[in-house]
């Protein structure tokens, strides 16, 4: 149990006022006694040891903030994927730390769906059209039936099967462990998957970035795959391969790619990526959502709850996986 509640909320400045009010607002609903601060900078003569639990997102510049606070104890961090934290110059050993994970699903799924419409039914050759004042009819595509191949069994990917199951469409999803007994969709290991690779019209990246899905989508992967495939990524940058996206558009294997994250962001203005018809591109916005700051902070009274208990973090950052 953590007796004392000095909770400091990091956020950057222009979010920070509606997301403190947020914040505050939850925890007198759920009856917590705290005192809360707040922060959208480090600032090196300004004492931080009085707060011993921390809310925040994996800013650059965060771990000064956390070296100077001799109290803390807990660490909640806003957002699913904390790959950024492991570069920064900290003992994380010394601190309970959870993370946002399961926020992410009902928003991140319907992205997915508007990126498979936009290229099934060519809204990316329409846009066009309306610009330029021409008419032009194509015969359009239809998802009934179609074969999805979502890699990654997690919140995301659950929501996403469930969505595309609406659509008629033979979803498969690449989880480590597959559920035997899954209503509408096959559950199975990548080793499996590979089996029908050949088969699929769609493939969704919605994996956590670690060692070992580092660049996991490269040129040989993506090789496996028949020729005109559509590719949806919303992972975190740096599991899928531009350049080999790239490679993969220009040949034809790839009919289409959506975009939403990058292994350098911003995306570079002199990158081959921009100016395509066959790419959308967004800036890493599949996860925002209007309720998401709300989703956060009551996953974080969760984790409170159950520190409370004397039971584990529902959802605790692994410090052996890195995720």
């Amino acid at each position: 149990m953590i007796k004392t509640r000095n909770i400091l909320f990091v956020q950057k400045d222009q979010f920070l006022k509606d997301h403190f009010a947020i914040l505050e607002k939850k925890l007198i609903e759920d009856n917590q006694e705290f005192k809360l601060y707040s922060a959208s900078k480090f600032e090196e003569n300004k004492d931080y040891s009085f707060f011993n639990i921390l809310i925040t997102p994996t800013l650059p510049w965060i771990f000064k903030l956390i070296n100077k606070s001799s109290k803390l104890e807990w660490i909640h961090f806003l957002s699913s994927g904390i790959e950024k934290i492991w570069d920064m110059p900290c003992d994380w050993r010394k601190y309970l730390l959870s993370k946002s994970s399961g926020i992410h699903g009902q928003q991140i799924s319907e992205y997915v769906i508007a990126a498979i419409l936009y290229f099934s039914k060519k809204f990316n050759y329409f846009v066009s059209q309306s610009q330029e004042k021409k008419w032009q009819r194509f015969w359009l595509d239809e998802l009934t039936g179609k074969k999805i191949m979502i890699l990654g069994g997690g919140n995301i990917g659950t929501y996403t099967a469930k969505r595309c199951k609406e659509f008629g469409m033979d979803i498969t999803v690449v989880q480590q462990n597959p559920i035997k007994k899954r209503e509408g969709y096959k559950s199975v290991t990548l080793e499996h998957a590979e089996k029908i690779f050949q088969e699929v019209d769609f493939l969704v990246i919605a994996l956590p970035l670690t060692d070992k899905t580092r660049f996991l989508i490269n040129k040989k992967f993506l090789d496996k795959f028949k020729k005109g495939i559509y590719l949806v990524d919303v992972s975190r940058g740096g599991v899928v391969d531009s350049d080999a996206v790239l490679h993969h558009l220009d040949n034809g294997n790839l009919k289409g790619a959506a975009l939403d994250v990058f292994p350098k962001q911003p995306l570079a203005s002199n990158s081959d990526l921009w100016n395509r018809k066959d790419v959308l591109i967004t800036p890493h916005v599949a996860g925002t959502s209007p309720f998401y700051m709300e989703r956060a902070f009551n996953l974080f009274i969760k984790n409170l709850t159950a520190v409370d208990s004397g039971e584990q973090l529902i959802t605790p950052v692994s410090l052996e996986k890195q995720y």
